[in-house]
């Protein structure tokens, strides 16, 4: 596939596009990416792997401080992106996540919650005041279910 695209980019290519093309190619090599929101934190990344998790990853983690490199979506790698790890609580245990977002009675601010669902029932969490924490508690309690009671109906 890789191939396929090289030879079909490198018809595409002019004198001027050439360039652009090779500087391109020079910075779409791995780099490392500090603080992204994208991947999951490393301690939980660790938790999904206890847990059976074994996708391919669009990451890698470079050191135990959460700094991640980008990986041409490797199967060793060990960085999943949240949207992987709540699809892998879908399709393996049946358990179903959402995330709500409300303003204030002053529409000053926005607060947040998780519900997970499963065929039995519904957990739900505390208010958060961003998205990102209750994506973060949402997933945390989503591995606290598959550890205390193995996870949803199939």
């Amino acid at each position: 596939m890789y191939l396929s695209i090289i030879k079909f980019c490198k018809e595409q290519i002019t004198e001027e596009s050439e360039i652009h093309w090779k500087t391109t190619l020079i910075t779409s090599k791995p780099m490392e990416m500090t603080n992204n929101k994208e991947f999951v934190p490393y301690e939980l990344a660790l938790e999904l792997k206890q847990l059976g998790f074994d996708k391919p990853c669009f990451g890698v983690y470079a050191t135990k401080d959460g700094y991640v490199r980008k990986s041409a979506y490797d199967e060793n790698g060990d960085a999943p992106t949240y949207s992987q790890a709540f699809r892998w609580f879908r399709e393996t245990f049946n358990l179903h996540s959402n995330i709500s977002s409300w303003r204030d009675d002053n529409n000053l601010s926005f607060s947040h919650e998780f519900e997970i669902y499963d065929l039995q029932g519904c957990w739900e969490g505390d208010a958060s005041t961003t998205y990102e924490e209750a994506e973060l508690a949402c997933l945390k309690k989503l591995i606290e279910i598959v550890k205390t009671y193995g996870g949803g109906e199939q």
